[in-house]
């Protein structure tokens, strides 16, 4: 489900959680010229609420099933999200 926000909004999709926080990054598209994130973290377990980043952000690991299913045109991403 995460990987379907971060594919058709073409958007850095974190969620925050005290068990397990991950990035998801879009499976099929180019890095756009400035992309965009969207942030949510899970509270008492039963729903989430979006959360705002500023700037110099620590992002938590990228989920490692990104590396064997994206195509080429999205590896970018990942030096995106390890540059900022």
């Amino acid at each position: 489900m995460r990987y379907l926000v971060a594919s058709t909004y073409n958007v850095v999709f974190i969620t925050l959680d005290t068990q397990l926080s991950l990035t998801f990054l879009p499976l099929k598209s180019v890095v756009p010229e400035s992309p965009k994130s969207i942030c949510t973290g899970l509270v008492n377990r039963n729903h989430f609420v979006q959360v705002f980043f500023g700037a110099g952000r620590l992002l938590p690991p990228v989920a490692s099933s990104w590396t064997d299913y994206h195509q080429p045109m999205s590896k970018f991403y990942m030096y995106h999200v390890h540059g900022n």
